[in-house]
């Protein structure tokens, strides 16, 4: 796991059905992209800290480069955005929006 607290990381957000469900499938297909078991792990919604969201993250990969998770939940409050930068501060934000 101490491995794992030195990979750039980035948090996915997004509003609902603008694809996020795809984005995070072919993220977690890539072989160095570590992301959460499942998505929408709703973690930084009421909690922050580097253990509790490495614990989401099964190391199943043999060289991993990047990590993150993605949940269109968090774009709807403001909170997960404090969370997330008390947890990771250079966490990159990748936002999947879409044209009605």
């Amino acid at each position: 796991m101490d491995e794992l607290r030195k990979i750039p990381v980035f948090i996915g957000i997004g509003t609902t059905r603008s694809g996020t469900g795809w984005v995070f499938k072919q993220l977690k297909s890539h072989p160095q992209i570590l992301v959460t078991e499942k998505k929408e792990t709703r973690y930084f919604l009421n909690n922050y800290g580097k253990n509790g969201f490495l614990k989401q993250i099964q190391n199943n990969k043999e060289n991993p480069k990047i990590l993150g998770e993605f949940d269109p939940n968090y774009i709807r409050i403001k909170k997960t955005f404090k969370n997330i930068k008390r947890t990771f501060p250079k966490a990159k934000i990748l936002i999947c929006i879409r044209n009605p």
